[in-house]
C-alpha cells in the first residue's frame, strides 16, 4: 500500500506501480530543501518500468507524494521550468495584488488517462 494524500491508506493504483510486490529498485534518489519541506525525487524502476515519486513531507511531518509515469518526466521538467521563470518574473510580492483563490500560475498536464494538476501559490 502506498500513503496517499492526506496520509490515507491506498491500493487502488497499486497494481499499475507494482507496489507491495517487493521487486522495486531505486536508480537515483534527490532531496530538496524548500523553506520548511523537504521534497524528495526518486527514480524508480519495477516489473512494469521506470517511474517517478515525489513526496513532500512539511514542517509539521505531513507526507504528500504522487508517482508518475518516466514518459511524462519531460514535460512535467518543462511546467516546472515554466513555472520557476514565472516566478522570478514576478518582483518583490504585493500583498495587494494576490489572487483571491491564491493561485498564481496553474497548468494541467493529462498523460495516459491521468490529469496532473500544478499550481504556483503565494
Amino acid at each position: 500500500m502506498y500513503q496517499g494524500r492526506e496520509g490515507e491508506e491506498s491500493d487502488e493504483h497499486a497494481w499499475l506501480w507494482g507496489l507491495g510486490q517487493g521487486e522495486e529498485q531505486e536508480l537515483s534518489s534527490k532531496m530538496l530543501q524548500i523553506q520548511s519541506k523537504r521534497f524528495y525525487l526518486d527514480v524508480k524502476e519495477n516489473p512494469r518500468g521506470r517511474f517517478i515519486k515525489v513526496a513532500e513531507i512539511g514542517a509539521d511531518g505531513r507526507r504528500s507524494q504522487i508517482y508518475l509515469a518516466l514518459s511524462t518526466a519531460a514535460e512535467f521538467r518543462d511546467h516546472l521550468s515554466s513555472f520557476s521563470d514565472f516566478y522570478a518574473s514576478l518582483g518583490p510580492p504585493n500583498p495587494e495584488n494576490v489572487p483571491e483563490d491564491g493561485k498564481l500560475k496553474s497548468e494541467v498536464m493529462v498523460k495516459a488517462n491521468r490529469r496532473y494538476y500544478l499550481d504556483l501559490k503565494v
